[in-house]
């Protein structure tokens, strides 16, 4: 060993739990979206960084990079993939299949909480609920109406 080397031991990613943005990281399997226009019209959503540890996507590539993942909606398996930036950015993208499905009973300006449960590493069940803890059932659209926040703006820091 040279001097001033160390044993260096890696340590596990910080795991952060609560709000970050349109997320809610509830436990290390249970992620809530606050769903919006992108995720139903877009097939996707940006990932803050506090909570890149529930995705697996903590690698920073030189370029950019995809890791394909395996979602779950009704039973069913679809493709999907981790959208790695090379400056930091994480991003989750479906297909055009699965969003199909979505599409199929969330239209309007009615958006849904969608939970993602972590059944195994890049391997997700996505279902929707009516709040934190509850199941999702099909309302009036005129019911209530969800305004989200835009992920992705600059932060301005006040002291």
């Amino acid at each position: 060993m040279l001097q001033g080397e160390e044993n260096v031991v890696m340590k596990e990613p910080l795991r952060k739990y609560g709000e970050f943005y349109s997320w809610t990281i509830i436990d290390d399997n249970t992620a809530i979206k606050k769903t919006d226009k992108s995720f139903f019209f877009h097939h996707g959503s940006g990932i803050p960084m506090e909570i890149r540890w529930f995705f697996d996507a903590q690698q920073f590539p030189d370029k950019e990079h995809d890791i394909y993942i395996d979602l779950i909606y009704n039973d069913h398996p679809y493709e999907g993939k981790l959208n790695l930036h090379k400056v930091g950015k994480v991003r989750i993208f479906w297909h055009v299949d699965l969003d199909k499905e979505l599409r199929k009973h969330f239209q309007g300006e009615n958006y849904p909480l969608a939970q993602f449960e972590k059944i195994s590493n890049y391997k997700y069940r996505i279902s929707f609920i009516d709040e934190i803890g509850g199941d999702y059932e099909e309302k009036d659209p005129l019911e209530s109406v969800f305004i989200p926040q835009v992920e992705g703006q600059k932060k301005i820091l006040c002291n």
